[in-house]
């Protein structure tokens, strides 16, 4: 099922399957990400990231999560990413 968006004389035909499916991959990234930085070593709980995040977490937490643990976790999305746009051009 398509749905199609009109306005001044634009229209842009919108798959709600695909939509909807890239907004839970979407959310399932977030979450993924989020426990990645939790996990390790040093636990630190979801609120001391939101702080770190926000400039008011702990000086442990946030060497930990800005120097260690961010730096590797957008590696890994990148590199994700760069495998899947690949993947996409070999097979086109």
């Amino acid at each position: 099922m398509s749905l199609v968006l009109r306005n001044r004389g634009f229209s842009v035909r919108v798959d709600t399957r695909a939509t909807v499916t890239c907004v839970v991959l979407l959310v399932v990234a977030v979450v993924i990400a989020f426990i990645s930085l939790t996990t390790g070593d040093y636990q630190l709980t979801v609120r001391e990231v939101w702080d770190t995040f926000l400039g008011q977490g702990p000086p442990g937490a946030d060497f930990i999560v800005l120097t260690l643990r961010l730096p590797r976790l957008l590696t890994a999305l990148l590199v994700g990413a760069a495998f899947a746009i690949s993947g996409a051009v070999l097979q086109r």
